[in-house]
């Protein structure tokens, strides 16, 4: 299985870029948000919605083998479509926002964004409980 390159965004001059290498699912992918494993150690589970209590820790970066990916747990990256400039982002159902209007499930601070599609990905370890 090949490897996507990485979607870093290294035009901002003082970004940390923090990766790390666990074990995930095959079919998870690129550009895929991701928690630490409920169940397996040094394994990340994909966050496919935002009914899990459980932080988002970064997004898949790179897959090395269909089971072992680089995730980066903190840097700027590229998103589509952009986000508005200067916003918190949030995580929501699977993705980016800066809505905070969602009424249900779990919502967690992921960064902020620098505007034409590129955010600094800084997931806070707290998620909140939205009624």
């Amino acid at each position: 299985m090949g490897t996507s390159p990485p979607k870093i965004a290294n035009r901002v001059r003082g970004a940390v870029t923090e990766i790390a290498e666990f074990d995930c699912d095959s079919l998870a992918a690129v550009d895929d948000l991701v928690r630490v494993s409920a169940t397996t150690n040094d394994k990340v589970d994909v966050a496919t919605d935002n009914s899990d209590a459980r932080p988002i820790i970064g997004r898949l970066l790179e897959k090395i083998t269909s089971t072992r990916c680089k995730v980066i747990l903190r840097g700027v990256i590229d998103v589509s479509p952009p986000l508005d400039l200067g916003r918190i982002i949030l995580s929501s159902t699977g993705g980016f926002t800066t809505d905070l209007t969602l009424d249900s499930g779990y919502i967690q601070e992921l960064g902020y964004s620098f505007g034409n599609g590129k955010i600094h990905l800084q997931p806070n370890s707290k998620t909140t409980k939205r009624n």
